[in-house]
């Protein structure tokens, strides 16, 4: 499955469809072959009370799951953004530090925003991220901790950055076991499979005197559904494939140090 988020989703989502519209379409035409439409015709009205139940409650699973796939993904979103605010504001408050412990510490919030553009969002498209961003946090909370404190400015700033470095190293954490652990369970993907079947075989079930029309709306039915299973798919990872969190406020974030440490006055550079 990892290797289905290194395809464009677009690629990912025009397979599933054609695959699922093929398979539908397929068994309709091998039902239909061995079972007299006027079999069908008879039991329209039962068939399509029993049906309209299915489809109830299969349309009410999946727009369960896709509200708690999105609420995830719209979740990491904000964390990535409180991550970044983190490593800003860490930044910003060294000016209180003393000249060593500054220079340290903004230095390792670079390195920090370095590792997440370049390597660490790359990393995290195959679940699989070193432990050098969690090695970055640590040296700046030496830094900041060992330092003896002469001034209440420098106290100050020493408590406060404690504090926003606590803070990255639990945002970093829930981001990673996020994109370990994904929103939907092999036991919810197999509910969700199986309903889908079960929609699909229901549109066997009916008698029509155009069969091309009936070919038509199941595989419409298929297809709908495929493109919402497969856009659970793409989210329920919220860093992997096309549609994953972009590193954009990472990207932002380093363009304002560089520009800080470029023209900003003597304290507020490295």
């Amino acid at each position: 499955m990892t290797a289905l988020y290194a395809l464009p989703s677009s690629l990912v989502l025009i397979l599933g469809v054609v695959l699922a519209v093929a398979l539908a379409c397929g068994g309709q035409l091998l039902v239909h072959r061995f079972v007299a439409d006027a079999n069908f015709l008879d039991d329209n009205d039962l068939n399509g009370y029993i049906s309209g139940t299915i489809v109830t409650l299969f349309a009410v699973l999946i727009g369960f799951v896709t509200v708690v796939v999105w609420q995830q993904y719209d979740s990491m979103r904000d964390r990535v953004a409180a991550e970044a605010s983190d490593v800003a504001g860490v930044w910003h408050d060294a000016v209180g530090l003393d000249p060593r412990a500054r220079s340290a510490v903004r230095k390792d919030m670079l390195g920090y925003v370095k590792l997440m553009i370049n390597e660490e969002w790359p990393a995290m498209r195959s679940g699989h991220v070193g432990p050098q961003g969690a090695a970055y946090i640590m040296d700046a909370t030496t830094d900041v901790g060992g330092m003896d404190a002469k001034t209440n400015t420098e106290s100050n700033a020493q408590v406060t950055i404690v504090g926003l470095l606590n803070g990255l190293h639990a945002e970093r954490d829930q981001r990673l076991e996020a994109n370990q652990s994904p929103a939907v369970s092999g036991f919810m993907w197999s509910i969700m499979l199986f309903g889908s079947f079960a929609v699909v075989v229901f549109c066997y079930m009916f008698g029509a005197s155009h069969h091309v029309t009936h070919l038509i709306m199941t595989g419409l039915v298929a297809g709908v559904i495929a493109s919402m299973l497969i856009l659970t798919f793409e989210l329920q990872y919220p860093f992997r494939g096309d549609n994953g969190i972009s590193p954009a406020v990472w990207t932002g974030l380093l363009a304002h140090i560089q520009d800080m440490d470029a023209h900003g006055s003597a304290a507020m550079r490295m």
